[in-house]
């Protein structure tokens, strides 16, 4: 469950952010077309880290299903790009 809740709120948010960007793009402001893409853009890197990371922690064997979820949650979220 929290495993799906996990992703719906960062789809949510990767949607939000990337419509945001078009409508900004779609005004002329430049500028916060380019915030908002790259916000966009460390959302969908989430999306990759996390399943990257998942299989990681799966391969190895690593605690329960539960706490691998866990654990590629907290992987994700500590990437970082810029």
């Amino acid at each position: 469950m929290a495993y799906r809740a996990g992703l719906w709120g960062l789809t949510t948010a990767w949607v939000g952010a990337t419509a945001i960007a078009f409508t900004s793009i779609r005004r002329g402001n430049i500028a916060q077309h380019r915030e908002w893409m790259v916000r966009s853009y460390v959302l969908t890197v989430a999306f990759v880290a996390f399943r990257v990371t998942h299989r990681v922690v799966v391969a190895a064997g690593i605690g329960t299903p539960d706490d691998q979820v866990a654990i590629a949650a907290w992987g994700a979220g500590r990437s970082r790009c810029c």
